[in-house]
Order: C-alpha cells, then sequence, then structure tokens
C-alpha cells in the first residue's frame, strides 16, 4: 500500500472521532441573550448581526451569532450561553 493511500485511510479514521455533535438550530437575533450579542458587538464593532444558531459544544449550550460587515462579508463570534468567548471568525 503506498504512503499516500496509507495516510489518507488515517485521516479519514481520524474525520470519524470527533465528538458527536448536536444540530444547530436556526434562531433569530432577538432570541440571542443581550449579554451575548453586546459581546458580538465588542469583538466585532462595525457589524451588523441579524441571525445566529443556537447549538451544544461540549454539553454546553453555545450561540453562534452571525453578521455583515459594510464590506458584505460575513463575520460570526461563537461564544457560551455563560458568556464565555470560544471563537471569533
Amino acid at each position: 500500500m503506498k504512503v499516500s493511500h496509507v495516510f489518507a485511510a488515517v485521516l479519514v479514521g481520524l474525520a470519524g472521532c470527533s465528538e458527536p455533535h448536536e444540530p444547530d438550530v436556526p434562531v433569530t437575533i432577538e432570541q440571542v441573550p443581550a449579554n451575548l450579542v453586546k459581546i458580538a458587538n465588542e469583538k466585532l464593532p462595525g457589524i451588523k448581526f441579524d441571525s445566529a444558531y443556537k447549538g451544544k459544544k461540549d454539553g454546553k449550550e453555545i450561540y453562534e451569532i452571525r453578521g455583515k460587515g459594510k464590506d458584505g462579508k460575513t463575520r460570526e463570534v461563537e461564544v457560551f450561553a455563560d458568556g464565555t468567548l470560544i471563537e471569533i471568525e
């Protein structure tokens, strides 16, 4: 078996090892707790946040808050329900 085939097989195997993830549920921006929207606005000023998704990560409730900048590029802030920042994209 070629090395590239072994490498590909390992990558495919690793892809299946991630934790189970519940599907994110779309929610309106009004359904996102105000303190989380405030965090998103502080982290990405100038972005008009207009949609969100609610889900679970590591057994904790999370929100992915999305919006667009003046350049039309979609940006997002992912935060735990307790206000802990996870990621900014």
